[in-house]
C-alpha cells in the first residue's frame, strides 16, 4: 500500500514538472480537445508554444513559437501556418513575434 502511495506521488511530481517547465500537457489537451489545433511539423509537442488564442469559439491558435522559429496560424489547408526563425526576426526593424506586419519577409 505504501508503495502504491509513492508511485501515485511520483507520477503526480513528474506530471506537475512536465506541465511547469514544458508546454506537453496542454498542446496535448489542445490536440486532444480542439478540432483546429494544428501543432507545427518543424516543433514538438514539447516545444510549441502558443503565444495567442483566437478569442473566438475556435480552439487554433493564432501566434505560438518554439526555440527555432515563429509562427502565424492562417489556416489554410496546403499551408496551417507560416514562419519566420528567430534569425530572421533579428533583422526585422521593430519585430513583433505577434504582428504579423511587423515580419520582414524576402
Amino acid at each position: 500500500m505504501r508503495t502504491s502511495r509513492l508511485v501515485v506521488a511520483a507520477l503526480i511530481a513528474i506530471l506537475l514538472g512536465v506541465g511547469q517547465f514544458t508546454p506537453a500537457l496542454s498542446n496535448a489537451w489542445r490536440l486532444l480537445t480542439s478540432r483546429g489545433f494544428v501543432l507545427p511539423a518543424e516543433s514538438s509537442i514539447w516545444r510549441f508554444r502558443v503565444t495567442q488564442m483566437n478569442e473566438g469559439s475556435g480552439g487554433w491558435w493564432l501566434y505560438g513559437e518554439d526555440d527555432r522559429y515563429y509562427y502565424r496560424f492562417i489556416g489554410r489547408d496546403e499551408a496551417p501556418y507560416e514562419k519566420i526563425t528567430r534569425r530572421e526576426a533579428l533583422r526585422c526593424q521593430g519585430f513583433d513575434a505577434r504582428r504579423y506586419e511587423s515580419w520582414c519577409r524576402k
